[in-house]
Parts: C-alpha cells; sequence; structure tokens
C-alpha cells in the first residue's frame, strides 16, 4: 500500500504557504502600486477665462446722398415739365407747362428724399432720386401728378436768364431733356408766355426785344427763389 499521507501535507503546506506570502506583499506599502496623483484643481488647472466679447452691433448706414447731378423729365401726360439740380444736400427745382404754368422751389435731400418748395409753399415737389433717375409728385395749385426724370447729361438741365427790358424785369426758366427739346417760360410783370429759344453751345445768343439775356445753367447750390 502507498504512503501518500505525508505528500499530500507537504503539499497542502506549501499552497497555504504561497497564499500567506502573496497576501503579505499586497499589505506591504512598499510593494503596492503609486496611487493615482490628484487632479490639479480648475484654479490649478488653467486660470479662468474672460467671457468672450460679443461685437457690438454697427447700425446701418443710411444711403449717402447724391453730391451733384441733375435730372430733366416730365409727368406721364406731359402736362409738366421738370428739372431738378442736386448739390451737396441742397437742391432747387423748376417746373412748368411752356405756357403759363411755372415754379421756383429749393430744399434738401436727405439720404436719397428730396423735399422742395415754392416761396409761398403752394408748389412742392416730393420724390426720391439717385444716381440714375429722380421720381415723385409734383403739386402745383393743389393739383398733383407723378413725374419721372433721368439724370440729365449736358447740355440737358436747367437754365435760368436775367434781363431787363425797357425797365421791366423779365426772367426765363429752361429745361431741356436730353432729346435735346426744350421747355420754358418768360416772365415779366406777372404775365408768363412762352420763352424764346436757347442755344446750350451759346448762352450769349438769347435775346428778348434786343437786349442780351444773361443765361446761367442752376445747379444745385444755387438760390432760384428771390430773397
Amino acid at each position: 500500500m502507498k504512503r501518500t499521507g505525508p505528500l499530500l501535507t507537504l503539499l497542502a503546506v506549501a499552497v497555504l504557504g504561497a497564499a500567506l506570502f502573496v497576501a503579505n506583499r499586497a499589505g506591504d506599502p512598499a510593494t503596492a502600486p503609486p496611487a493615482p496623483a490628484a487632479q490639479a484643481t480648475n484654479a490649478e488647472a488653467a486660470p479662468p477665462q474672460p467671457p468672450a466679447e460679443v461685437p457690438p452691433e454697427v447700425p446701418a448706414e443710411p444711403a449717402p446722398a447724391v453730391e451733384k447731378l441733375a435730372y430733366a423729365g416730365q409727368t406721364p401726360g406731359k402736362e409738366l415739365t421738370i428739372a431738378i439740380a442736386v448739390e451737396a444736400g441742397k437742391a432747387v427745382a423748376y417746373v412748368c407747362d411752356g405756357k403759363k404754368i411755372e415754379a421756383w422751389l429749393e430744399g434738401e435731400v436727405k439720404g436719397s428724399s428730396v423735399e422742395l418748395k415754392n416761396s409761398a409753399g403752394t408748389s412742392t415737389v416730393s420724390g426720391t432720386v439717385d444716381e440714375k433717375k429722380s421720381t415723385g409728385t409734383i403739386t402745383v395749385a393743389d393739383k398733383s401728378w407723378s413725374y419721372d426724370a433721368k439724370a440729365a447729361t449736358p447740355p440737358s438741365g436747367l437754365y435760368e436768364g436775367r434781363a431787363d427790358v425797357q425797365g421791366v424785369a423779365n426772367r426765363v426758366g429752361w429745361i431741356v431733356l436730353e432729346d435735346g427739346s426744350q421747355v420754358g417760360i418768360r416772365s415779366a410783370n406777372g404775365v408768363a408766355q412762352p420763352a424764346p429759344p436757347l442755344n446750350p453751345a451759346d448762352l450769349g445768343a438769347v435775346r428778348i426785344d434786343g437786349v442780351p439775356v444773361t443765361v446761367t445753367a442752376i445747379d444745385g447750390g444755387d438760390k432760384v427763389i428771390k430773397r
């Protein structure tokens, strides 16, 4: 019969010893794996960042004012012809029918809007202007018409003439359209009549009863209402 008792006893003792050895090593601080380093606080990790700046809203700029332009056109039924001259925020206009209705007006341009009136405030022009055209409404003696005037290239535009004929002051307004046609009125002592022909290439050639007429091409900065 084989002797297995002592051999089994020795094996048991060996297993027990190995287990005790492993347990002792695990409990030894010197052999324990290092603990993970404590995480740095937020203050140590990175300084606090200021809130992102939101750029201020930039207000939309108004439409730039037209600096210097002239316009010439008519009402849809050609009842009236209009010329407007604009310069540095100022504007003047002349409205007439070539027979007896006329008005000289002054005003301002704000952005793309133009507002003009005569000295009595009975005639007005209210509209818009840009680089190519002016459109709006003409009111004369409580009657209103729409108008459409294109940017005028010289010699088209607005002209004024003055002359003293036999002691009577004469004033003439001319509107020269893009096609070269012209409409105007000569006024003297409150009486209106068609204007004499104007040659834009020779402004000094105009005569009234043999008297030379001083003719001026009108810009927006000129004064056309008597002060």
